[in-house]
């Protein structure tokens, strides 16, 4: 995507790809910060509901997190990731990539040290939403022409 053809006053949507949940996060519409949203079960509706999401908060691009391994090589959701952004894309969505490394271990990090306690057997949904926040902020501040844009 090009950022120069995003749009003043519409947001972008951070996920957090899972094959249980999915975490989602926006920006503000200044795409200057990303903020937890809710966190969405993987399976049926799932399409449905962030399409949803997108319309109500007017979301024009999707930041999908990618897992890409230490050694460079696509981790083992690369597919299904790329299937997903298909989906969304032929909704009408942009769709940009950006690494998603170690989102949920330091979401994880500091859900910990703000005292919250895991859910026994894993991650839990605060984990994935806030993984989507994390992502989405290093993705906007790695852009910062996204809110110069707006000037």
């Amino acid at each position: 995507m090009s950022h120069e053809e995003h749009r003043s006053g519409r947001r972008l949507m951070g996920l957090d790809y899972g094959t249980v949940r999915i975490g989602v996060a926006l920006s503000d519409p200044g795409c200057l910060i990303a903020s937890p949203h809710c966190t969405l079960g993987a399976g049926q509706g799932l399409l449905v509901s962030l399409l949803r999401i997108a319309e109500e908060q007017l979301v024009e691009t999707v930041v999908l997190g990618l897992p890409i391994r230490g050694d460079g090589s696509p981790g083992t959701l690369d597919g299904e990731i790329r299937r997903f952004a298909s989906l969304l894309e032929e909704r009408g969505l942009k769709v940009v990539f950006h690494d998603e490394a170690f989102s949920s271990r330091r979401a994880e990090a500091i859900l910990r040290q703000a005292g919250k306690r895991r859910q026994r057997g894993g991650k839990d949904k605060a984990t994935d939403r806030l993984a989507a926040a994390l992502l989405l902020q290093e993705y906007l501040d790695a852009h910062p022409e996204l809110r110069e844009a707006r000037g």
